[in-house]
């Protein structure tokens, strides 16, 4: 990053388009966060789908949520991003097609880290084990949606994340199980909707009224809020592990 001359107004960040790889590289942003000037904005291009992840950042000043990222951007998204006037951006994922639309936004200078997080982070300025990023989830619990709330008073909640395949693995049923029978409730959470299978295999497997399936119905913030209230959480997605360790809840995993 040394050779970066002018910042103008901020850097800009083009994040991943994955859960797990948005996630992991918040390490990387606050990296980036830390060796721009004080009076620069940081600002991340992203998915729209994730936006109450970078909503949460407080060092994230400006968001450009995209609703369809594999695809050009909107003229309102290519607008924001222009008006943030950025001296130089950053590209945390491999797009011929974003360096253009950077470049086309009038953002002289472009940086690619793309590549795993570590990598990222070095080229950051810092390892990824040393920074962790701050979450402030801006609403309170009470006013989250879809009706999570009722269950976080239970003292024994397991929440459950399955991964982009909506499948929750075949062993993880006996700890569900064994969870309900010791006076637990299940909720299985998560922003992909649960498989067929999964579904089957719970009204098969677990008793009626000791689980409930929200997943696809929560947003992130309620998801955030689920991990927290959780006694143990339940999940083999990355994203969902690093989450959970950056909102200080590694130890229910």
């Amino acid at each position: 990053m040394s050779n970066i001359r002018k910042f103008r107004n901020g850097l800009i960040v083009r994040m991943p388009d994955t859960f797990p790889g948005a996630v992991a590289a918040l390490p990387a942003l606050l990296g980036l966060k830390r060796i721009i000037p004080e009076y620069c904005g940081l600002f991340v291009i992203s998915p729209g789908k994730f936006n109450q992840l970078f909503r949460a950042l407080p060092m994230v000043d400006g968001i450009v949520p995209l609703m369809k990222s594999a695809s050009w951007w909107s003229r309102d998204e290519f607008r924001m991003v222009r008006q943030f006037h950025a001296g130089a951006a950053v590209l945390f994922k491999r797009s011929v097609k974003d360096h253009i639309l950077l470049k086309a936004a009038g953002i002289p200078q472009i940086i690619s880290f793309a590549g795993s997080c570590e990598v990222t982070a070095a080229a950051a300025g810092a390892e990824c084990c040393d920074l962790m990023p701050e979450l402030r989830l801006p609403c309170h619990a009470d006013e989250l949606t879809g009706g999570i709330t009722g269950l976080f008073n239970h003292p024994r909640l397991l929440s459950v994340f399955p991964g982009p395949d909506g499948v929750i693995m075949p062993e993880f049923f006996s700890g569900m199980k064994g969870w309900i029978s010791d006076g637990g409730i299940v909720v299985i959470c998560g922003m992909y909707p649960a498989a067929a299978g999964t579904l089957e295999a719970c009204h098969k497997q677990l008793p009626k009224g000791f689980w409930f399936n929200c997943s696809h119905r929560l947003d992130l913030f309620a998801q955030m809020y689920t991990m927290r209230f959780s006694a143990k959480i339940l999940t083999a997605d990355p994203g969902y592990r690093h989450l959970a360790c950056l909102l200080g809840a590694a130890s229910k995993l």
